[in-house]
């Protein structure tokens, strides 16, 4: 009776469970999380974290289950077969990503039921095979098959992200220390740094998926006062963020419970020992960056790392940084589906953040007053919520024929003050340098046509990234430009020098 009631149970359960709602998910993955670093290091919590894991996954993809496991074994496969070789990554990204966007079509087309669970699951299972190919060709060598299976199967993350690197679970189920970390410490910071978005999500739960029906649809929306219209879909974008958010909060709660970043040597903001690096998935200050560039630099960091360091870095050098930009970014997309809205987004963000940058990272007139700095900086922080906003509004609609709506209820407003800012931008910069020009002429006493223009300067908003770290930046150029016209000291000496050689020849003739 027993073994026939147990047989039953492991029937019915997976089932059973397959239907739980997503919060159900993330919130078991919570609580067992804080049982890991009580587990003894090595085997024991390896064995522990995969048995859930393992629990997790019969529970996330039910009828599916057999698409998880081809994908696993198909991947381990390519990884076997390919690691010595300089393609083991890009394949086995390749089958992985290519292989996930066939079940979505397939969802599509209602010839399989993909879950909101195993849909998110499947982002993240995507990923990690992908990682242990990368990792397999950098190294040359595949790591033991039971620590790939503790890697693939480690709860924490599994259907909400961040990305994990593998040595950084390694560490995880290995190091005995783990549980010194203080993740508290850590979750508190995060409470009230995500406080802002956790509230709104908490007011307004059902209001992203009504407003993507009535922008998408309505055809009164297109009617309502384009003020209304304008407030309606920025706030819908920024809901989505507070939804996605919420999300990626518990996310990185559930990593810091588990030992995961625990570094002796390192000591966060809070006072944990917790690298944040390793756990981190957005960065709730995103609403106050002043450009596009930083407000997306803080968005799904995790994945971000991985382009960078997987995509980006790996394209050939002389390739034009803006189409190494695009090609990572349609990964990304390619990663995300299939929908043509995530294509649209990402292909047009990097010419819309040109397009911001040429006017706002110019030094604007005053700028050195505080008062006015401070005013400047708002009216940056506007303009990059709304660049942003607009850019990816067929990231959040997903269909061409809802973002085409939505577009048109805002009059397209965005591509008409992305062409002026370019324009705008170009023409400063054009004048600033003829205007050096002009005046290093008249201290050479050169004619300006035989000086060779230089670049303007421009400077980083406050709270952006030191000018050492953007590679169009040359030292050489700040040193010796001035915007305001007056020319830099060095630019004196060396003209006041070039003037007495000057002299001297012509007492010498």
């Amino acid at each position: 009776f027993l073994q026939a009631a147990g047989g039953r149970l492991l029937l019915v359960c997976p089932r059973m469970l397959h239907s739980a709602p997503y919060p159900v998910v993330i919130f078991a993955s919570l609580f067992l999380s804080s049982l890991l670093p009580l587990c003894e290091g090595g085997l024991t919590r390896s064995f522990f974290s995969t048995g859930i894991g393992l629990l997790l996954f019969l529970w996330i993809w039910g009828d599916l289950l057999w698409f998880a496991f081809v994908l696993l074994a198909g991947s381990y496969v390519i990884t076997q077969a390919l690691h010595r070789t300089k393609y083991c990554g890009l394949v086995g990204t390749s089958f992985s990503f290519i292989l996930a966007n066939l079940l979505r079509v397939a969802a599509h087309h209602n010839w399989a039921k993909v879950t909101l669970s195993a849909d998110l699951c499947l982002y993240m299972l995507a990923l990690r095979v992908s990682t242990v190919a990368w990792h397999a060709q950098d190294h040359k060598q595949v790591p033991r098959f039971l620590d790939v299976v503790h890697f693939i199967f480690f709860f924490p993350g599994m259907s909400t992200g961040p990305n994990l690197s593998y040595e950084s679970v390694q560490k995880a189920l290995t190091d005995p220390n783990t549980h010194k970390s203080n993740p508290m410490l850590f979750i508190w910071r995060r409470v009230k740094e995500t406080i802002f978005h956790l509230t709104a999500f908490m007011l307004f739960m059902t209001f992203v998926d009504e407003a993507k029906e009535v922008i998408s649809t309505s055809e009164e929306f297109q009617q309502w006062p384009f003020l209304q219209r304008f407030a309606y879909i920025h706030f819908f974008c920024f809901m989505r963020r507070a939804q996605i958010g919420f999300v990626w909060f518990i996310a990185e709660c559930t990593c810091a419970l588990s030992g995961l970043g625990y570094r002796e040597d390192v000591t966060d903001r809070s006072g944990a020992k917790i690298d944040e690096d390793v756990i981190k998935a957005w960065d709730p200050a995103l609403e106050l960056a002043t450009s596009t560039k930083l407000k997306v630099r803080m968005w799904n960091c995790s994945v971000q790392t991985w382009l960078a360091i997987n995509v980006y870095k790996r394209l050939p050098s002389k390739m034009p940084k803006m189409v190494r930009r695009v090609v990572a970014l349609s990964v990304s997309a390619f990663w995300h589906g299939v929908d043509p809205g995530l294509y649209i987004s990402f292909v047009l963000y990097p010419f819309f953040e040109l397009a911001e940058g040429t006017l706002t990272d110019l030094k604007w007139p005053g700028e050195d007053n505080p008062t006015i700095a401070l005013v400047y900086r708002a009216v940056r922080i506007v303009i990059a919520t709304l660049t942003m906003d607009f850019a990816l509004v067929p990231f959040q609609l997903l269909t061409f024929e809802a973002s085409w709506r939505a577009w048109k209820a805002l009059h397209f407003y965005g591509f008409g003050v992305a062409a002026v800012f370019f324009v705008t931008g170009k023409a400063i910069r054009r004048n600033i340098r003829h205007l050096k020009k002009r005046r290093t002429a008249e201290m050479l006493e050169v004619p300006p046509s035989k000086l060779k223009a230089q670049e303007p300067v421009f400077l980083a908003p406050s709270g952006g990234p030191p000018l050492s770290e953007d590679p169009t930046f040359s030292p050489e150029v700040l040193e010796d430009s001035d915007v305001n016209g007056s020319g830099s000291a060095k630019q004196r000496r060396r003209g006041n020098k070039d003037m007495s050689d000057k002299a001297n020849r012509d007492k010498g003739d």
